[in-house]
């Protein structure tokens, strides 16, 4: 608590440049609300200290008018972590603020639709590309399904982006998890997805650029191609929206057809 009474004293949301800014606090707000993503190991139980530690936190930050996100991969610790953001909510209301749960693989409707109601978002990370297997072998086939269960985010309304969450965890590379989001599979090969929790190219993509600004609250700054938009020229080696139909093209996309890009120097359109 100590630590972001001092930072919320030497900086602001928003300080810095259009390169390198700072835009809140979090993932890691309190030890004690972390539930790890190793799917080889059991679902962790958080410490029955994390709701008082948490709430001291939030509150602080919601003062503040702080945006804040949580690390949080099992929906057993969102509801905790959400039980805890509804209490604060009715004496700092949130609204405005742009906060949101990374990852929630697992996460449930009613949770969703909870998240909703205190105006916050999901970030979506390609965790399960590379762990996918070990999901399976652990909660089986059936769950894999929604994990995490992005178009019905998108069908409640969430504000939803997605990532990698490099450097630790997965590669950094944009298109392993565009691969991820459109196919359903990870990058053995698995399936994890059904048809109706997988996204089309557009609808990734989207998600990727105009859907993560909503994070940072800079909607009207990046993420489109428009005029006074920040813009990032990358120079790919074949057609991102092209489908020639053939599954095997399909699923290179995050591997042969897109290669990772060089990226040049960042302006404005």
């Amino acid at each position: 608590m100590a630590d972001f009474e001092q930072w919320t004293q030497e900086t602001r949301p928003g300080a810095g440049d259009d390169f390198y800014r700072m835009n809140g606090a979090g993932e890691m707000l309190v030890y004690s609300a972390a539930d790890f993503e190793d799917f080889l190991e059991p679902r962790p139980d958080m410490a029955p200290v994390m709701e008082n530690e948490l709430k001291a936190v939030i509150r602080h930050l919601a003062e503040k008018r702080w945006p804040f996100r949580l690390h949080a991969t099992y929906d057993e610790t969102i509801t905790r972590a959400l039980n805890v953001y509804e209490e604060v909510n009715r004496e700092v209301p949130f609204e405005g603020l742009h906060w949101f749960f990374d990852h929630c693989e697992t996460i449930s409707d009613r949770n969703i639709e909870r998240i909703r109601a205190l105006d916050g978002g999901i970030a979506v990370q390609d965790r399960m590309a590379f762990q996918g297997e070990y999901f399976v072998n652990r909660y089986g086939e059936q769950q894999a399904q929604r994990t995490p269960p992005i178009r019905r985010m998108l069908e409640l309304g969430v504000p939803v982006g997605a990532g990698t969450d490099a450097t630790r965890v997965s590669s950094y590379n944009p298109f392993v998890a565009l691969y991820w989001l459109i196919t359903g599979k990870t990058v053995g090969g698995m399936a994890l997805y059904p048809e109706n929790n997988r996204l089309d190219r557009q609808e990734a993509l989207r998600l990727y650029t105009v859907g993560s600004s909503w994070f940072s609250s800079e909607e009207e700054k990046k993420g489109s191609i428009a005029p006074g938009q920040l813009a990032d020229l990358a120079v790919l080696s074949a057609d991102f929206f092209f489908d020639s139909g053939r599954r095997d093209q399909t699923d290179r996309i995050g591997t042969d057809d897109c290669r990772w890009p060089y990226c040049f120097r960042r302006r404005r359109i």
